[in-house]
Parts: C-alpha cells; sequence; structure tokens
C-alpha cells in the first residue's frame, strides 16, 4: 500500500572502500519527499564529514538513519496501530555493504530510487567530484529529475526541479541525469 521508494546512501573516504552503505524505505516517498531527504542526508554529511570519517560502519548508519524522515513506518496490532523503527528493534542497528543492484532486487517498490554517493578526501575536509546523485524508476532504469517528479508532479513542480537542482549542485553533489532530448 502507498508510493514505495528506496534511497541507497553510500559514504566513502578516499579511495577506499565503501565506509557506509544504507538503504532506507519510504511509505508515501513519492514527489518530493525522498528527494528532500536525500538532500539532507547530503548536507549532513557534508557537514560531519570530518567528524564522522573515523566513527565505526554502525556509527555513520545511526548517524544517517536518526536524520531520515523515510524509516518509521506503521504496524497494525490488535490494541491499535504503533510505530516501530525500521533499522533494528531495541535501537540496534546493522548495517551492511549494499548496492543499488541489491535495493532494486529486494526492494517493495512502485515509485524508483534513488542513490546518493558521497565521496570525500581521506580526511574528511572535501567533497571528490565523484559525489553523485541518480535517480531511477521503479524497472531500475535510470532516469533525470524532471522524469522521476512526473509522478508526484502535483508536489514536485518546474520550480522545485530548478532549485532542487540548483541546491544539489551548490553543494558539490553532481546530479547524473539522463539524456536531454
Amino acid at each position: 500500500m502507498g508510493e514505495r521508494t528506496q534511497a541507497l546512501i553510500t559514504v566513502k573516504y578516499g579511495n577506499s572502500k565503501t565506509k557506509a552503505s544504507v538503504s532506507i524505505h519510504y511509505q508515501w516517498g513519492y514527489g518530493r519527499y525522498m528527494l528532500m531527504d536525500v538532500l539532507n542526508q547530503g548536507i549532513y554529511l557534508i557537514n560531519k564529514a570530518y567528524d564522522l570519517r573515523d566513527e565505526s560502519r554502525e556509527e555513520l548508519a545511526k548517524g544517517i538513519f536518526d536524520r531520515s524522515t523515510g524509516v518509521i513506518n506503521f504496524v497494525t496490532y490488535e490494541s491499535g496501530v504503533s510505530a516501530y523503527d525500521e533499522t533494528g528493534f531495541g535501537g540496534r542497528y546493522e548495517p551492511y555493504q549494499e548496492t543499488i543492484e541489491d535495493v532494486m532486487k529486494f526492494s517493495d517498490n512502485n515509485d524508483g530510487y534513488a542513490h546518493l554517493e558521497m565521496v570525500f578526501d581521506e580526511n574528511g575536509f572535501s567533497l571528490d567530484d565523484k559525489t553523485r546523485l541518480r535517480l531511477f524508476d521503479f524497472d531500475g532504469q535510470q532516469i533525470g529529475l524532471k522524469k522521476f517528479c512526473e509522478s508526484g508532479k502535483e508536489f514536485a513542480t518546474k520550480d522545485f526541479i530548478k532549485g532542487y537542482r540548483l541546491l544539489l549542485e551548490n553543494y558539490g553533489i553532481n546530479l547524473e541525469e539522463e539524456s536531454v532530448k
């Protein structure tokens, strides 16, 4: 039920392997909802990159989950509806190294995916030009921002799309678009 989307947030430092790769599920995530959360994650990671460089993978994942708007879902019990945290019961976080292909293969999705790859220099002082955001339709085909927003057009207007591109650019996050015709 609902408009389900997933984002994968990947963090790398220097030429080393991926530090953390965390997927987030969004119920009703179409339009601008997931896009704004992904941007928020990018800004958080830019501002905290130096401090986070020595954190464990678990702590880095916890920081991403704690700032996400997408990880709370609702489950129905006999006594009513209660919120629970998808990241693990009892506050336990178990991050694992995912790829966007894994997310696409195993996720419940009907409105698309986002993959934010945050690549910092070894010390966490600056972003590498390999930092990028890619968007995909629910079939896994890479698409541009405009096409991604079409499903939630009442929420993602032309002004939103223009402003979102500008914010990504100003933060140094490359938006990989489909070829424009």
